[in-house]
């Protein structure tokens, strides 16, 4: 997700600004410290969902379960997982019976698939993601205060393709109609603005890079980061954003849901932000993968009162790792956030295969390229081309593209001039219509 705050209704500086300076202490907890701050706000937070949220009381009756019984993180498995499905079917029980005192607010979103869910956010919630993202962004190369731009999905009811945010000091480009002739009157903007960070999709970035062609243009922007979110930055995107911009690229990962954030430090290694929330990764039986396993995100937010969701499953897939980061952060390192479990790819032969862009970073002559399954039995590939593009091309991808999925698929190539965003200003990787 993009992550916005909305000033008018949550901005509460000096709230804003205790736990910030707690982010900085927590910043060089140890990995035991870390774990007892969560354990302390986990113990709060399940005996409030006990006394205050309908859902927790009757699910921990009927389980014979009280919140004394959660003893550390680990008993955590003791609750069912809670599912998309179970929140849009109970989001009454769900919610807390005290939420008017919580300043709440009302969320809805489609979702990668365009399943609509709604759920409740507490003022509190948003102080501390605020914070946690000012965090990040000092990570990544921002000081707070300066100016950003962010190309992502937002539609100008004037229908303007840019807009300026006074209240956040910020450009708003809309994703949806980038165009040549629009990315240069993009680049013109941007020139005059001066944004020290670039936010937003990367192939929404990727594509308003392309249409403009040129380093040296790119360059003059001057951005010292670029930070992606909501869609998988692939690897091929890294490369290219960070040659054409001259500057690092960093991956950010949440949700609308809250579940848990995941953002790079200056190493651009994965960081799981701790102090918001508590990350497991299951497998199909609910079970916790081993480390360098690749699991299910499933998350409990630490700080949501109006609808706390525990164990909340998001269908979004990571690998965990042991290793430790040269930045010196305890923080939990994830190795690999592996998009989501509709875009694996099924074999005829049974097998799901994710991470397929890696069979595209041997190209030269496509820009953009999107994956979509149907059927078993078969898979269309559709390709935007540029001036690089020869016979020879489509021979090496297919010959990437067997080597991961086999030879019982059938390929289908379809050349098309742009790959259009979803709803959602979105473009996906791998469209599974099999799940």
């Amino acid at each position: 997700m993009v992550t916005d705050f909305k000033l008018s209704k949550f901005f509460y500086p000096i709230k804003i600004l205790n736990y910030k300076r707690f982010l900085n202490k927590s910043n060089n907890f140890s990995i035991s410290d870390l774990r007892t701050y969560q354990y302390q706000k986990l113990k709060s937070l399940i005996k409030y969902a006990y006394e205050f949220v309908p859902y927790y009381k009757k699910l921990f009756n009927s389980l014979k379960l009280l919140p004394k019984d959660i003893r550390s993180i680990n008993d955590l498995n003791i609750i069912p997982p809670l599912t998309k499905e179970i929140v849009r079917e109970r989001f009454k029980d769900l919610t807390s019976s005290i939420i008017k005192k919580l300043v709440p607010s009302l969320c809805n979103t489609s979702g990668s698939t365009g399943t609509p869910l709604s759920f409740y956010v507490d003022k509190n919630i948003t102080i501390c993601k605020f914070a946690i993202f000012w965090r990040i962004w000092e990570w990544e190369g921002y000081k707070f205060g300066q100016r950003w731009a962010n190309i992502t999905g937002p539609v100008f009811e004037d229908k303007r393709i840019l807009k300026y945010i006074r209240s956040l000091n910020a450009l708003y480009i809309s994703s949806f109609d980038i165009t040549k002739k629009n990315a240069e009157t993009i680049l013109l903007e941007l020139l005059k603005f001066k944004p020290k960070m670039l936010r937003g999709y990367p192939s929404s970035i990727c594509e308003f890079a392309k249409f403009i062609g040129e380093k040296s243009l790119l360059r003059k922007i001057k951005v010292n980061c670029i930070a992606t979110s909501s869609e998988n930055l692939l690897e091929f995107q890294r490369e290219f954003l960070e040659n054409v911009f001259d500057c690092k690229v960093f991956d950010n990962y949440s949700q609308w849901e809250q579940s848990c954030i995941i953002a790079e430090c200056e190493k651009q290694q994965k960081h799981h932000q701790m102090e918001y929330g508590i990350l497991e990764l299951l497998d199909e039986n609910n079970e916790l993968v081993k480390e360098g396993e690749i699991g299910e995100i499933t998350g409990t937010n630490l700080e949501n009162l109006a609808m706390p969701l525990l164990r909340y499953k998001t269908r979004d897939l990571a690998v965990k790792s042991n290793e430790t980061c040269e930045c010196g952060r305890s923080h939990d390192v994830i190795k690999v956030i592996d998009g989501r479990i509709e875009d694996i790819i099924l074999t005829p032969d049974g097998r799901r295969i994710g991470r397929m862009d890696a069979a595209f970073k041997y190209n030269k002559g496509f820009d953009f390229a999107q994956i979509i399954q149907n059927e078993l039995n078969s898979i269309d590939i559709l390709l935007v081309k540029n001036k690089l593009y020869n016979d020879e091309e489509k021979n090496i991808l297919e010959k990437h593209i067997r080597d991961r999925v086999g030879n019982f698929l059938n390929i289908n190539y379809i050349f098309v001039d742009r790959i259009k965003p979803g709803n959602n200003g979105k473009i996906r990787f791998v469209i599974n219509n099999m799940h």
